[in-house]
């Protein structure tokens, strides 16, 4: 497939909107241009996907000690450390 698109002042360029939809681009995605030559130009697309997009891909293990734990392990070890240094 190919099609023409003007450069403007600014150095914008359109995307024809049939390479859109084969490309199946969106608003946010992202080009990659690497200069293949003087006159050559490789285009990549690369998806922008939201921080949400990856909950959950991470598996938490079952020995896996809960946010609310760690925190109160923290306030214990600060403590501690702080009556250290009282003692000192």
């Amino acid at each position: 497939m190919y099609a023409k698109s003007k450069i403007t002042s600014k150095g914008q360029v359109t995307i024809p909107s049939d390479i859109r939809k084969a490309l199946h681009m969106s608003e946010g995605d992202y080009l990659i241009f690497e200069a293949m030559s003087e006159y050559e130009v490789n285009v990549r697309v690369m998806k922008s996907k939201p921080l949400s997009s990856l909950l959950g891909v991470l598996k938490a293990q079952e020995n896996e000690a809960s946010f609310d734990e760690i925190r109160e392990q923290a306030r214990e070890e600060m403590a501690e450390r702080k009556l250290n240094q009282k003692a000192d």
